[in-house]
């Protein structure tokens, strides 16, 4: 009997049990199901997120519900904040790569978040709502005002692949010069070298731009603290004197003829335009075997054009130093600042090249931002950013350079700033949409996002007597032909 009522109880005492484990599985099943049902279909955003749609406001007809739930998380946070250094020395930077200083408070990049007066979105949020409002469908469509990614890095990057690039340039030309019909691959071989053979070209070129920037740089420098423009010319001279000795070395007139100038200058010439015959001939080669004696002597050439090019450098700065002896100081100054612009210019247009080319991951997207003050008005706002960014170019811009003559005729820099105007949003912070004016109740509460990349690309080009002869059509920029 006692061993029966043992069995019992453990009979009893496992039902017990199962029964309470069935229960409780049955309950935290409910209970996963009814969070599932309630859970928001995305993640929550951290804090200072931006919401796509503002608090209060429906999606607007226009916009899949699928495409508010999925708002991505922003990227690090741009805090507007003038007593913190960091942050000021941040933006100092950025704004100096454009030639800005005070006509734009922030300069961030599309992938960052702003924070302004406690208000914090994303660039992306603003960007989107643009794209919506001017019909377009990618970011690269709205022309963004600033382009470039952290500088450093990105300079950093572009010369790592440039260096790589060179290097293996040499290697490959090493190769061709050695190899016969039968070498695996030639023809494979000889088309890698015609690509690098762009990218090491407009290398080179970049870095004869950013030489010859540096050496105007400290002609100008040299001229604001007093120095002697004789005495730097003397200098010219004799380091023309003792290119001409090394060039002439082993060939047919020493450097004493007095046509030595006129010797060297022609040698380069012929020397170009035979390299030029020898690229086209690699490009379009049939006959491989040919291949190894053009190649070396285009390495051959290039090693001569090299030296005649440094020559050619020194005469035309001597030319020019004398030609700046006949002027003003002013005047002086105003030709150094032109031929500095023309040099940006190029190099400008050659990195840009060069970096789409090689890195064009490192094409960051950058808007300036300026926070709008009781007050203002887009006209001036846009006239204190032509003038700081003419003013890093040398070219400086009267305070009524924007105002109509004497006639209501419009001025060059009013239709610079007019053709602007199309390429500008302002947006409420508050609000979380785009405005269609300035004004403002409180303050910190509208910023204007500036889209000014095809006006600073003409503007580049402009050179001071040009801004008199500019056009507007209503739509279109221009300068008339000659």
């Amino acid at each position: 009997m006692s061993n029966y009522q043992s069995g019992s109880n453990r009979t009893f005492k496992i039902i017990l049990i199962l029964t309470i484990l069935l229960v409780l599985a049955v309950g935290i099943g409910w209970f996963w199901w009814m969070q599932k049902t309630h859970a928001p279909a995305t993640t929550p955003l951290p804090p200072h997120s931006s919401q796509t749609v503002p608090e209060g406001e429906s999606p607007s007809a226009g916009m899949a519900l699928d495409s508010v739930e999925t708002t991505q998380s922003p990227g690090p946070v741009v805090h507007y904040d003038i007593t913190d250094d960091e942050f000021k020395k941040l933006m100092s930077e950025r704004k100096a790569q454009f030639g800005l200083k005070d006509s734009v408070d922030m300069i961030v990049e599309s992938g960052e978040t702003l924070e302004v007066g406690g208000i914090s979105l994303s660039m992306e949020e603003i960007l989107e709502k643009i794209r919506i409002k001017s019909g377009t469908i990618s970011e690269s469509d709205l022309g963004p005002t600033l382009s470039t990614l952290n500088e450093k890095e990105r300079i950093d990057r572009l010369y790592t692949q440039l260096r790589e690039s060179e290097k293996r340039f040499e290697a490959l030309e090493d190769e061709l010069e050695k190899a016969s019909p039968d070498t695996p691959d030639l023809a494979k071989k000889l088309k890698e070298h015609e690509s690098l053979r762009e990218v090491v070209n407009d290398y080179h070129a970049y870095r004869s731009a950013l030489s010859a920037i540096r050496e105007w740089e400290l002609v100008r420098k040299r001229r604001e603290s007093g120095g002697n423009p004789a005495e730097e010319a003397a200098v010219l001279t004799l380091q023309k004197t003792d290119l001409e000795r090394r060039l002439t070395a082993g060939m047919e007139f020493p450097a004493t003829d007095p046509a030595v100038e006129d010797r060297l200058l022609e040698i380069l010439n012929e020397s170009r335009t035979r390299l030029k015959e020898i690229d086209e001939a690699l490009t379009e080669i049939k006959d491989l075997a040919a291949a190894p004696t053009l190649v070396r002597e285009r390495t051959e050439l290039v090693d001569r054009i090299t030296a005649l090019e440094t020559y050619e450098t020194v005469l035309n700065r001597i030319d020019k130093l004398e030609t700046f002896s006949t002027m003003t100081d002013a005047e002086a100054t105003a030709n150094i600042d032109a031929i500095l612009q023309d040099l940006h210019v190029t190099a400008d247009e050659l990195e840009d090249r060069l970096t789409d080319r090689l890195v064009p991951d490192a094409k960051t997207e950058v808007y300036g931002i300026y926070i709008v003050r009781p007050g203002d008005n887009i006209w001036n706002i846009h006239f204190q950013f032509l003038k700081e960014n003419f003013a890093s170019r040398g070219i400086l811009l009267s305070p009524v350079a924007d105002e109509p003559n004497e006639r209501g005729v419009s001025s060059g820099v009013g239709k610079i700033l007019k053709f602007a105007e199309g390429m500008v949003y302002i947006y409420n912070l508050r609000e979380r949409r785009l405005s269609d004016n300035v004004n403002i109740i409180q303050p910190m509460t509208k910023i204007i996002v500036f889209n000014m990349a095809k006006a600073i690309d003409l503007i580049k080009k402009i050179e001071r007597d040009d801004i008199k002869r500019i056009q507007f059509d209503g739509e279109t920029l221009w300068l008339p032909a000659e």
